[in-house]
Parts: C-alpha cells; structure tokens; sequence
C-alpha cells in the first residue's frame, strides 16, 4: 500500500499501542514488512479504502470512483456478456460494497446470473433486471460523493430513531424523521412495493409474477376512476401538509378525526357528492399501500357528511329527456337537402341507434384512440330477418365492453325496424351502404375516416339542438337513454321490459323516466272521471 496521508497529531496512546505490538511481534518471531506498517495516522489507505478516524468516514479514491463510473457505462448497450466479463463487474462492485453498503441490494441480481455458468468463455443474457440495477447505480454515483460515515458505537434509544415513511403509486413517497420531512413526486417503476432486486428471499419466487401483479392492480379500476382518484389523493397530500400534520403524524394509516376535518376542509369548495368520492379515493389509496381503511364505519364522519349535505343541499345539472319530437327535428335537419352528405347520414345513423337502442354514448362512441377490443366496430353489427321468407328485417349489436360491464362479458342489442322514415335499421343500413366496407374499423367514422368521438358526438347534437330552436346546454348524450326510457313509459310499455331494454340491474331506471307535463296536468281530470 502507498504511504498514507499525515493528517493532524496522533495520540500518544496509538503510538504506544503501535510500538507495544510490534515487540510483541519481534518476540515472538513474526515478520514484520516495514514498508507496509504504517501510523499511527487519523487516516489511512486500506485495501483501497481510505478510513479518517477523525471524520469517521470510510472514502473511495476520486481515481477508483470515476472508474467504476466509466465501467458501468461500457455496460449500457450490452446484450449479453461473458462470464469472466460479469465476474470482473461484480467484483468491481462487491469492492465498491465495502463503502457503499446499501450497494448489496442492487448486486445480488447480477450475481445471480452467474449462477450454473461454469466456463469463464460461456455467454450470459443481459436481463432488464440487469439493466435496471446497473442503472440504479450509475444513478446513486453520478451524484455520490463517495463517502460513507462509521455507525455510532452507542446505542440510540428507538424514541430518538422515529423514522416514518410511506409511499403512493399516483402522489410519490415522503417521510418524517423527528421535526423535519422530505417528500418526492415520483417512485422508480424499478421501486415498487415488491421490487425484486432489493428482496433476496423473495427473487426468483414473485419476480417473474412483479409485472403482472402491477399490469392486475391498474386495471381494477377504470381509467377514468383512476384519473378522479389522483385527484382525491392530491387533495389529501395537500391537505395533510397545508395543516402541518407531518409534524405530528404519518400520512398513512389516518384516522376518523383527521378524515372529517378533511371532509370539512373539502366542503369550502367542493359539493357532498364530490367529497364521498374523494374519501374513496383516500380509501383506495390505503388499500394499495397495505391498510384496510373502513370509512363506513365512522360513524361520526357519516353525520358529518350528512351536515354538509344539508347545508350546502345537492346540486343537479339538468338533463332533458330526447323525444320523438326530437329526432323528427334531427331527421329534417339532416334531410333537408336532397341527397344527404356521407357524415349527415351517419350522424342521423347514430341518432336512432343510440335512442332505439338505449345506449349509453360511450358504448358507441370512441373516448380516446380507436381500440377493436372495446370500441363498437362494423363486425360487430348483424341484420336478420323478423321470420323466414318475411322482408321485416332487425339489428342485432354487441357491445364489447361498457361502464358496467368491466369484466368484459359483452351484451348483444337487439332493434327491430318500424317501417317509417325514423327506422333505425333503414338508418344503420343506408349509412353502411355508403361507408367504407372495414369490418375491423369504427362503426360509426367521417367520410374523412376519423371516428365518430363522445366529444364530437355531442357538439353535432347540441348544434341540431341550436338549429332547432333548443337550448343546447340542457342536453348532453344520456339524454337518448333518458329520451328511451320516458318514452317506452308513455307508450305504455311494462317496467320489466323497460329494464331489460336498457340493461338496467336494478330498479335506478326509475330516475330516467320523466313525467310529460300533459300527464300530471290531466291527473285532476282523470280522479274525478267515472
């Protein structure tokens, strides 16, 4: 070893030590190599390492440090590797260990690929777990200074190592450490709550099942449920720092006390309906983390969300039903000129299948990028005729997937004609006789070949409803559902039938139904009728 640096006054104490040893040594016959016996000195350069007594550190060389760095950057592109290639790395950073001693987690992934590999000359795949520890310690050097500090030899009492920390797939990770905290916005995908690489006795059990398990746990919900509850999540986190609660408590588990403060705090902006939803999402955001948070069985922040109902009230937007009326107003707009363009046809098309089929506008229309798997495509419509050798002809569609159908089991439509100029068959089939003949593309698309979206669904209706003399906001795309069901209602039509027709599990489609105001204005009338 080279000379150490001479830092500082040694104690005459380790000079005693030093001399008291090497006449021991003499004594008894032990050789001595006086090049390489050095001291007493506050530091010293030992296998590599530099050790400061003074600053209690153990330090890697700058020339060691940037080396390991360079290495570690040859081995970014690999694919594959020899195995005295990957026995030169892990040696490398086994060495860097020594210092660096969290370094081990991210080592034993790439000793294990060594494993059952004999000849120093035998080729070994790269894995991308290979690649993701590489990378976590190209990360942890790039801004490293190379220095790790020695333990305290006294113990400290466990109340003085309060440490807690705690971390959310959607809002990052944070921690409290006496009266101080540190928060991130983000985690690694590489530093899940099962990551393999920093668990040795569970590699090679769960690590092939890691992808899976996080592909599982995102589709539980739906994307639109998931984007609501990153924003209840958010208004949580924010909640939780704005009243300083990091001082005193972990963010995960809460508790009923701090859960009706933020239902309080929420009620300054948002309205009762808004607020429960929140709650859930706080709710999911403990189940993902591992804690069971039983809302409904706080009873006190029941009575007061209940308070907060009946003071703020609930707020309805107004949806009004789409009649027949209606769709004779669609149908001569759409057919004022002689021969109807392409995307005239297919709007009056989606009109009448939407009304006469009780759909919901996201079973019909595309919400993002045209996907065969789930959105409504031409392959998915079939016509059949009423009985054999009779020309009464019906649709039957089926719906791939839908707001209560999220695992997938699909439902079949069926609509039958009525032989007057509002048919949606006639509608469906004019419109396919002029469409491009793609059985795997959209249903419904302009003439330009972009597909017919929710959003554009419901700026052609509002612009009919415009034109109609109607005013548009009152309207959005359940109204057809709504518009089905009043009228089945007042045509007399059975409840039961009513529900099976809008694939309704439950009696809500009660609430779809709207009274016509002809009806209750004719109710005295008809109580004093013989």
């Amino acid at each position: 070893m080279e000379p150490p640096a001479q830092t500082g006054l040694p104690s005459q104490a380790c000079q005693t030590s030093l001399s008291s040893m090497l006449l021991t040594f003499r004594t008894l016959g032990v050789p001595i190599a006086e090049h390489k016996t050095e001291g007493p000195s506050l530091i010293i350069e030992f296998l590599g390492i530099i050790i400061d007594s003074q600053k209690m550190e153990a330090r890697l060389p700058s020339d060691k440090l940037n080396r390991l760095f360079v290495d570690l950057n040859s081995w970014h592109t690999k694919k594959s590797a020899t195995l005295q290639e990957l026995q030169s790395l892990i040696g490398t950073l086994n060495f860097a260990c020594k210092v660096i001693a969290p370094g081990r987690a991210f080592l034993q992934r790439i000793i294990n690929l060594t494993r059952g590999v004999s000849k120093p000359h035998h080729h070994i795949r790269l894995t991308n777990g290979f690649r993701e520890d590489v990378k976590m310690w190209q990360l942890f050097l790039k801004d490293w200074n190379g220095t790790s500090l020695f333990l305290n030899s006294f113990w400290e009492n466990s109340t003085n190592l309060s440490l807690y920390t705690d971390a959310s797939g959607t809002l990052g990770f944070g921690g409290i450490f006496r009266n101080q905290w540190f928060q991130a916005n983000q985690i690694s995908a590489a530093s899940t709550a099962c990551r393999p690489s920093t668990s040795t006795s569970t590699r090679g059990t769960f690590s092939s099942l890691d992808a899976d398990l996080r592909r599982y746990q995102l589709a539980s919900l739906a994307k639109g449920t998931i984007k609501t509850y990153s924003s209840g999540e958010k208004q949580f986190t924010n909640f939780y720092y704005q009243f300083h609660l990091h001082k005193y408590v972990p963010l995960l588990p809460t508790t009923e006390n701090i859960l009706i403060y933020f239902a309080v705090f929420l009620a300054k902006t948002v309205n009762p309906d808004t607020i429960k939803v929140y709650l859930a999402a706080v709710r999911h955001m403990h189940l993902v983390n591992g804690y069971d948070l039983q809302i409904t069985k706080f009873q006190r922040l029941h009575y007061i969300l209940r308070g907060i109902k009946r003071v703020k009230g609930v707020s309805t937007r107004t949806r009004l039903p789409i009649t027949l009326d209606h769709l004779k107003l669609f149908h001569r707009i759409l057919h004022s000129r002689t021969s109807p363009t392409h995307d005239e046809t297919m709007i009056w098309a989606a009109i009448s299948i939407a009304f006469f089929g009780f759909l919901r506008i996201g079973e019909m229309t595309c919400s993002g990028p045209y996907n065969s798997s789930t959105n409504l495509c031409r392959s998915d419509v079939s016509f059949h005729n009423k009985k054999r050798g009779d020309n009464e002809v019906f649709l039957q569609l089926r719906i791939k997937a839908s707001k209560t159908d999220p695992f997938r089991a699909s439902a079949t439509i069926t609509i039958g004609s009525n032989s007057g100029m509002y048919c949606p068959v006639t509608a469906l089939q004019t419109y396919l006789s002029r469409a491009p003949t793609d059985y795997a593309g959209p249903l419904f698309c302009y003439s330009n070949g972009v597909p017919l979206s929710r959003s554009q669904f419901t700026k052609e209706l509002r612009t009919l409803l415009a034109q109609g003399g109607h005013h548009p906001a009152h309207y959005a795309g359940h109204s057809f559902r709504i518009g089905a069901a009043t009228t089945a209602a007042s045509q007399g039509l059975p409840h039961w039938l009513i529900q099976t027709l809008g694939r309704w599990s439950s009696d809500c489609y009660l609430r779809y139904i709207r009274t016509p105001i002809n009806v209750l204005t004719d109710v005295s009338k008809r109580l004093i009728a013989e």
